[in-house]
């Protein structure tokens, strides 16, 4: 449906229109989700409704990445790599971190926010005429989510511009995930931990067997998997697709290096952390394997790709003196990956953690890790989502983990009613340092307070959640050009 000349309504009244239809669908970033295994039906109902959009998916030459943790760098780097290979790279990631459009890149721009709206009111449109014609699809079009409607966008609009490749990032789990109708060229999962715990299982066994459920017959899988219960659901899952189809399955410590064999001496990768490597491997192997399938791909593009690619509020380094951190942290793997990077750097002033996270996260695991290392922990939320935990509620968390002890590991509490409970404990770390705690409503008025008390040998991070890591971000460069001015 392009836009007609006759059409009357203002830029202004469009966008609102386009978006008032995007935003009453059920949204899971910012609800709940119900049932989780009534998403396998919602699943068939989306398969029904591509169908009717002509699968724009089947038009995609896509990469599928999933994992607890690094599925966001490991798109990043795969789409750096392909295209300093000279390829066209379309890019679908979530949550956006300050405007939708972000969610949707080609060659690392977003859709032109005009293209976003006249697609959401074209596949408007064509919800309500499939809707009177055909009852069935109209149950379908009534189930779809947030998620899937942006999943959808995404495959109509890469498949629009004619990209030569796609990288698509689960939103959570796999199995019943609704990038999980793409039919990629290969399959990653990049690692697990404990997320979403409330639906995809409290072992890691079970959340492995979700993840894995991006397995597909004749598509190789590349893992970077290496504890051994997790390991053996995904080998197990694998084998299961054998029985029908070859399924090459790829496995980081077995089948290649946890260090790219590409990167030589003295090479050193933009993202921070050495956890990166591992993710580099992952997208290093991804790239050996579509070039042994005739893609051309030299080894200097995944040196450039590797080299150049970077994410914003991963453990982000938005200032040297006063140090500023921003991460979306959001699970204790998550955690213990930016505790690695500050114990690597030297901050000989205070250290200040600003903290806000999502309700059903790991609150416990992530604070168990990081409070030893801070002087002064402000709990705070983001604005922009209603999942934020109360930050008086994080205090209580973060006091209940303090009564166990420095440094220990703690078990993921699926019922917030009951104390985390001490399982092992963590010898490498440094004593723990005398914490002071604030508890802060808003997240600018905290980062305000801290950030200005802060002196230039002193460190202050943020961490818990993109959302927060956003915001800040936000009100640190208003900061920054308040005072440029």
């Amino acid at each position: 449906m392009s836009l007609s000349p006759f059409d009357k309504r203002s830029v202004a009244e469009r966008h609102r229109e386009a978006f008032a239809f995007l935003e009453s669908r059920t949204d899971f970033e910012r609800t709940r989700p119900g049932n989780y295994e009534d998403f396998a039906q919602k699943l068939e109902g989306l398969r029904r409704v591509a169908d009717r959009l002509g699968n724009p998916q089947r038009r995609l030459r896509a990469i599928h990445v999933a994992g607890t943790k690094g599925k966001g760098s490991v798109c990043e780097m795969l789409g750096r790599i392909l295209r300093a290979a000279g390829f066209r790279v379309g890019s679908f990631t979530s949550p956006h971190l300050h405007s939708f459009n972000e969610r949707f890149c080609i060659d690392g721009i977003p859709c032109p926010m005009e293209e976003c709206v006249e697609m959401l009111l074209e596949m408007r449109h064509r919800f309500d005429r499939w809707s009177a014609e055909d009852r069935i699809l109209a149950d379908d079009v009534a189930a779809l989510s947030y998620f899937d409607i942006t999943t959808l966008l995404s495959f109509e609009y890469f498949a629009k511009h004619h990209v030569d490749f796609t990288v698509i990032e689960v939103g959570m789990g796999g199995r019943f995930d609704s990038t999980n109708i793409c039919e990629p060229l290969a399959s990653v999962i990049t690692s697990i931990g404990f997320d979403h715990m409330e639906y995809l299982g409290d072992t890691l066994e079970k959340i492995a067997f979700e993840k894995a459920g991006i397995i597909k017959p004749k598509t190789p899988v590349v893992s970077g998997v290496s504890q051994a219960g997790p390991r053996d659901v995904i080998r197990r899952v694998a084998r299961r697709q054998l029985d029908r189809e070859p399924v090459p399955l790829l496995e980081i410590g077995v089948d290649f290096p946890a260090v790219p064999k590409v990167l030589g001496n003295g090479f050193r990768l933009r993202m921070s952390g050495e956890h990166q490597l591992r993710n580099a491997a992952l997208a290093a192997t991804v790239a050996d394997l579509l070039r042994k399938n005739d893609v051309a791909i030299p080894e200097k593009a995944v040196l450039t790709g590797l080299a150049e690619a970077h994410l914003p509020l991963r453990i982000e380094l938005a200032c040297e003196r006063p140090g500023l951190i921003l991460d979306g942290a959001h699970n204790r793997s998550s955690a213990e990956a930016l505790l690695d990077v500050l114990h690597s750097r030297s901050y000989p002033g205070k250290r200040y953690l600003i903290f806000g996270a999502m309700k059903g996260k790991d609150v416990e695991g992530i604070l168990s890790v990081l409070l030893p290392y801070f002087d002064h922990v402000v709990f705070t939320r983001c604005s922009t989502n209603p999942r934020a935990f109360p930050p008086i509620d994080l205090a209580t968390v973060a006091g209940a983990v303090r009564e166990i002890g420095p440094g220990v590991y703690v078990q993921p509490a699926l019922d917030r009613s009951s104390k985390p409970t001490q399982q092992t404990l963590r010898k490498d770390l440094p004593p723990p340092r005398a914490l002071r705690e604030n508890v802060v409503d808003d997240a600018r008025e905290a980062f305000t307070m801290v950030w200005n008390g802060a002196r230039q040998d002193d460190l202050v991070c943020v961490a818990g959640s993109l959302y927060l890591a956003a915001e800040i971000r936000r009100r640190y460069d208003e900061m920054r050009y308040t005072e440029g001015s």
